[in-house]
């Protein structure tokens, strides 16, 4: 499942909220600035001056964009959580869809089968009797709605294998 693009999504999501966390605690650290200069005045003496300057945080809003980037990041992460479970659910209950869609097929094949020995057993009798030609019929309609249903069966036996395909990130 690491491979499904909605987790990839996800985890994508989430490293770029670590990464914006991580920014917002280098940024925390003011930076120092160191100032050098020289004056020349005239009738008077000249000097020079070295000035380190420290900005100093007064409102604390750099702690709150720590905070921030932090629930931000919990939040991406939860939601990482989040679509990990909600796919394991969704490959869960493919998988079970995937087994009662293989039980049905084959039922309906059992059935078919089924049919198919009574339509033999009414086709050599039905030559001589009307009743027979009428159960015979009706075999025969049996036989094609158990095929429907297989061919439908199959179709959503199909699905859900593709379904579990794509929920775990595998070409198919």
């Amino acid at each position: 499942m690491e491979k499904s693009p909605k987790l990839q999504t996800q985890i994508m999501i989430s490293q770029k909220e670590l990464l914006n966390l991580r920014y917002e605690k280098a940024n925390k650290t003011p930076d120092v600035t160191v100032t050098l200069g020289y004056n020349r005045r005239q009738g008077r003496d000249d000097y020079a001056f070295l000035g380190v300057s420290v900005p100093l945080p007064i409102y604390g809003k750099e702690n709150a964009s720590i905070q921030k980037a932090t629930l931000t990041h919990a939040s991406s992460e939860q939601s990482v959580q989040s679509v990990h479970k909600s796919l394991q659910f969704e490959l869960r209950d493919e998988l079970l869809n995937k087994e009662l869609q293989y039980d049905k097929i084959s039922l309906a094949k059992e059935v078919l089968h089924e049919n198919e020995k009574m339509y033999e057993v009414l086709q050599s009798t039905a030559l001589s009797q009307n009743d027979a030609l009428l159960s015979l019929l009706n075999v025969l309609t049996q036989i094609i709605e158990a095929q429907k249903q297989i061919n439908a069966n199959t179709f959503a036996y199909n699905e859900s294998i593709i379904k579990i395909y794509t929920l775990l990130g595998v070409e198919l």
